[in-house]
C-alpha cells in the first residue's frame, strides 16, 4: 500500500513538473491519449458490424473502446475546466497586503 501511494506522489509531482502553470494541458494531452485509441477501436467494430454483419466474439474490445473514450472525454472536459479556472484566476489582480495583522491590531487601537 505505501508504493501505491508513493507512485501517485511521484505523479503528482511530474504533473506539477511539466504542466508548470497550466494544469489543463496535462488533462487535456491525457484525454487526447485515451479517446484517440478508443475511436479507432469503436470504427473497426462498427466496420465489422456493418460489412460483416456481426462483431463476433470483440465484446470485450467494444467495452475497451467504449471506456477508453469515455475516460478521454472526462479527461478532456476536466482539462477544459481546469483551463477556464486558470484563466479566470490569472486574469485577477495580484493580492498584496500592506499591512501585517499586527500593524492592523494597532492601527484599530
Amino acid at each position: 500500500m505505501r508504493a501505491f501511494s508513493a507512485a501517485l506522489d511521484l505523479v503528482v509531482v511530474l504533473a506539477l513538473l511539466q504542466g508548470h502553470s497550466r494544469p489543463g494541458i496535462l488533462f487535456l494531452k491525457w484525454g487526447l491519449v485515451s479517446a484517440l485509441p478508443g475511436s479507432v477501436i469503436l470504427a473497426f467494430i462498427a466496420y465489422l458490424r456493418i460489412f460483416e454483419g456481426s462483431i463476433q466474439h470483440r465484446f470485450p474490445l467494444l467495452a475497451l473502446g467504449v471506456m477508453l473514450v469515455l475516460a478521454g472525454l472526462q479527461l478532456l472536459l476536466a482539462g477544459v475546466m481546469a483551463e477556464w479556472m486558470g484563466a479566470k484566476e490569472r486574469s485577477r489582480p495580484a493580492y498584496r497586503v500592506d499591512r501585517s495583522r499586527q500593524e492592523t491590531r494597532e492601527h484599530q487601537q
